[in-house]
């Protein structure tokens, strides 16, 4: 698959934003910057928006006729996913659970997608497994994308985002420092990784793990190898390569309290909103590594804004979370 590329959707590249306000409280003359790709200008933003650029390009590689995904009632990829299909020209039947919120059945309604209801989350594998099934039955080719997106090649995502990033810090001159990135099933960071061992060497990536659990440094480095080899690259890449900071809280889908204190103050200091989810844990793990002194003085800080609109809005930004 060494001639796969992605399908251009949206808008590329995303900003690299300073936060000046923000950066003066973190101190030690650092500078604080937010990769913008809630701003990727379809549907929603987000980083299943990278994803789905390699997913259906390797869909109509395989002459897939349907794609088949699913997503939770706080997940960016339903909406993600119908508007990237849309784009691409490509029918999608996509497994809801039933407690997603009206607004968000709407927009995916919109973009043309057919629903498929399931009472919760923990239905949606077996209804994607019995929607290929019949999408087999009917005569249709599916292709099947998994909820969080973690197959290998939608890495390679990221991958595009560390190259824009490598063009961003020449130009704007940013001294070697840290890229962070929350995560859930991983391949966001999987991608930036793999990204910045072939373009931005003396940069170190860390992920903040959004929930108790996450996948383990040697599944991750598997997964990046193989997105490498997918696009023909040479890599040698370690578990060591992986450091990962859990961001505590009551779990990846459920607000913390530190993730919305940390989103508030974004906010407030930068008119910018994160998602309570993911991001806004990102935001506090960051704030906790540099009180903690792990961040050198005057280096430059990359936060990667992964999206999250979706649950945004359901959160209502409450301040009555679990810590």
């Amino acid at each position: 698959m060494q001639n796969l590329t992605g399908i251009p959707l949206g808008s590329c590249p995303t900003p690299l934003q300073e936060l000046p306000r923000l950066s003066q409280q973190l101190g030690g003359n650092r500078r604080l910057w937010l990769k913008r790709d809630d701003l990727l200008g379809i549907g929603f933003g987000g980083n299943k928006i990278r994803k789905f650029s390699w997913l259906l390009a390797d869909a109509r590689r395989q002459k897939a006729d349907l794609i088949l995904t699913g997503g939770g009632r706080l997940s960016n990829q339903p909406l993600a996913a119908a508007a990237c299909c849309a784009a691409a020209g490509l029918p999608l039947r996509l497994v809801l659970p039933l407690n997603a919120g009206p607004q968000e059945e709407a927009l995916i309604r919109a973009f043309g997608a057919e629903l498929i209801r399931v009472p919760d989350s923990s239905g949606i594998p077996a209804a994607l497994t019995a929607a290929r099934k019949q999408a087999l039955a009917e005569g249709h080719h599916p292709y099947v994308i998994r909820p969080g997106a973690p197959e290998p090649v939608g890495i390679l995502g990221y991958v595009d985002c560390a190259k824009e990033i490598a063009v961003q810090v020449r130009q704007l001159g940013l001294q070697p420092g840290h890229i962070l990135c929350a995560g859930g099933t991983g391949g966001t960071y999987a991608g930036l990784v793999l990204g910045s061992h072939l373009v931005l060497p003396e940069w170190k990536v860390i992920a903040a793990a959004a929930g108790r659990r996450f996948a383990h440094p040697e599944t991750l480095c598997r997964k990046a190898l193989q997105a490498a080899a997918i696009a023909g690259y040479e890599m040698l890449l370690k578990p060591e390569d992986f450091e990962i900071h859990f961001a505590g809280g009551p779990g990846a889908s459920r607000p913390s309290r530190k993730g919305s204190e940390a989103l508030q103050q974004l906010a407030a200091s930068e008119g910018i909103l994160l998602d309570p989810l993911f991001t806004g844990k990102a935001l506090a793990v960051l704030f906790r590594l540099n009180d903690a002194g792990y961040f050198a003085a005057g280096e430059d800080i990359i936060l990667i804004h992964t999206g999250g609109t979706v649950s945004l809005l359901n959160s209502c930004l409450s301040r009555k979370q679990e810590e």
